[in-house]
């Protein structure tokens, strides 16, 4: 009920992308799917540590995504800890961050695979 309400938090860590795996026309079009379309309420975009390339990129992103999404993007730079006070600060405690940030949630994708198969999920 609550997440209904104030939306999911999606936490993105581009630091590996490169400047060439930037895509206007593929942005744009999930720009545009977002708006209004996915059955999910956006709380928030977190981006986490971006690339330096991204302070060129990041206005056009911004302008196709549109005011709503606009308001809901936050981007922390500087070192782990500065960015889990951040983060804290909007409500996602270092429990809730994953270790690559600094937070204490190991992911383990083949481990959840293995999980879900056995459940038959």
């Amino acid at each position: 009920e609550m997440t209904q309400k104030r939306g999911v938090i999606l936490l993105l860590y581009p630091h590996h992308a490169h400047v060439s795996q930037f895509d206007r026309k593929l942005i744009a079009a999930n720009a545009e799917s977002m708006k209004g379309i996915l059955p999910v309420r956006i709380g928030s975009f977190q981006i986490c540590h971006p690339p330096t390339f991204f302070q060129i990129v990041f206005p056009v992103i911004k302008f196709l995504l549109g005011k709503r999404l606009r308001q809901r993007i936050k981007v922390h730079a500087g070192s782990k800890e500065h960015v889990l006070e951040r983060l804290a600060h909007f409500g996602i405690p270092k429990e809730s961050v994953p270790s690559d940030l600094g937070g204490d949630v190991v992911l383990d994708q083949k481990a959840w695979l293995a999980k879900r198969k056995e459940l038959d999920l």
